[in-house]
């Protein structure tokens, strides 16, 4: 897969006079002038695109996931209903209003102008599409049947969206009691606790151990508290950059917990054998489709590990015996394989591995948030509880000291 190309913004006229202006994909300025010709347009200025701030620090390098969805589904509809490929791609570019997803059609509908393949386009556009898509167009190409291919490939997104979404959702309520227990915890600290302080103080009298630790962490919510999200974001920060240098460690890590483990697996099946299931029923070749199917993986560990099963593969071991030896997938997944090379229909089973190693993820997924919200509710109430009680006891040790 070739590197993603620079993003080149021209000026132009077109043979009626008018003045265009627009951005394409291009491996050197000579590249993008080619492009802009093949437009139709006499280029005036080609120059490359500035860097922005969120182009710099990569918050919208890549196609968001809807943004991906819409052109995936467009372009298959367009395809279907009989529409060229160059003109569906440009259709798309003129009626679309989101500004990322309108440059990178733009800058597609170029490369295809110029006499370049959608597969071409796509490997080389700075957006990075997602491997898969990819893959799929490669298939779609070299089958002729694109559009077909597009279309299951948008009805598997739009089952992933509806999922994330579903998912999403489901963390409103634990997210707002977090929220709700942070802001109930700062309000003791803030307004309650110093009151009884200021008594025991009056008093001359040493809180017991209990109260006394209750002050000291008000104390410390009122000195610290305000920097507790800051340093949770750094933490976040730390542990993103630990896992970008050693990636391997920690997928070992998960991979070895006892309940993260299964549903780490779970993952990467879901996504291995349902990228590889379904370009294989597109019609890749198996060594095509288990590369690009490994290349969807964002585990470094899985992909190594797959590395060795992919060699094995073509050295004439069967997908299953290959795959079972990277410890990765869960018996149940290595056993529809076998079903799927002995019946003929592999890609038939590696869908329905997929699909229920996924299940299981949803059903894991769905069970932990439903006790996340109890689990909260209970430790504010524990939470409070210890507070109140902690203070009621020095309440009354002073009572006893006064009287």
């Amino acid at each position: 897969m070739s590197e993603p190309a620079r993003i080149w913004r021209y000026l132009g006229e077109t043979r009626d006079g008018e003045t265009v202006r627009g951005e394409l994909a291009g491996r050197d300025e000579a590249d993008a002038l080619n492009q802009v010709r093949q437009l139709g347009v006499t280029p005036i200025d080609v120059s490359p695109a500035r860097v922005s701030l969120a182009a710099f620090s990569g918050a919208r390098a890549r196609l968001s996931f809807a943004e991906t969805e819409a052109f995936v589904r467009g372009l298959a509809d367009l395809l279907e209903a009989g529409i060229g490929l160059a003109e569906a791609v440009n259709n798309l570019a003129q009626g679309e209003k989101r500004r990322v997803l309108r440059r990178f059609l733009e800058r597609i509908s170029a490369r295809i102008m110029a006499g370049e393949s959608l597969t071409a386009a796509l490997s080389s556009d700075p957006a990075q599409p997602p491997n898969l898509l990819i893959g799929l167009a490669r298939a779609g190409e070299e089958t002729g049947d694109l559009g077909a291919v597009l279309r299951r490939y948008a009805e598997q997104i739009e089952a992933e969206n509806e999922m994330r979404q579903n998912l999403i959702g489901q963390l409103v309520y634990p997210g707002a009691l977090v929220g709700f227990i942070f802001a109930t915890l700062l309000f003791l600290a803030y307004f309650v606790l110093p009151q009884f302080e200021t008594v025991f103080t009056n008093a001359n009298a040493i809180p017991p151990a209990q109260t006394a630790f209750v002050f000291a962490a008000g104390g410390f919510l009122r000195d610290f508290g305000i920097w507790l999200p800051a340093v949770l974001i750094a933490i976040a920060i730390a542990v993103q950059a630990l896992a970008q240098t050693y990636p391997q460690v920690l997928d070992r890590v998960r991979l070895n917990l006892p309940v993260l483990g299964s549903l780490t697996r779970n993952g990467l099946s879901a996504r291995y054998c349902g990228a590889l299931g379904f370009l294989l029923a597109s019609g890749a070749p198996m060594a095509r489709a288990e590369s690009v199917a490994r290349a969807t993986l964002d585990s470094a560990l899985a992909r190594t590990r797959l590395d060795a099963a992919a060699a094995r593969l073509r050295a004439g071991t069967a997908l299953s015996v290959a795959l079972d030896g990277t410890q990765l997938f869960e018996p149940e997944t290595v056993r529809l394989i076998v079903l799927g090379e002995k019946s003929g229909e592999l890609a038939a089973m590696l869908s329905r591995a997929a699909q229920l190693s996924q299940s299981a993820q949803e059903r894991f997924a769905s069970r932990a948030l439903d006790l996340i919200g109890p689990a909260l509710t209970a430790l504010l109430g524990l939470a409070v509880g210890a507070v109140i009680l902690s203070v009621m006891s020095g309440v009354l040790s002073l009572n006893e000291v006064v009287f």
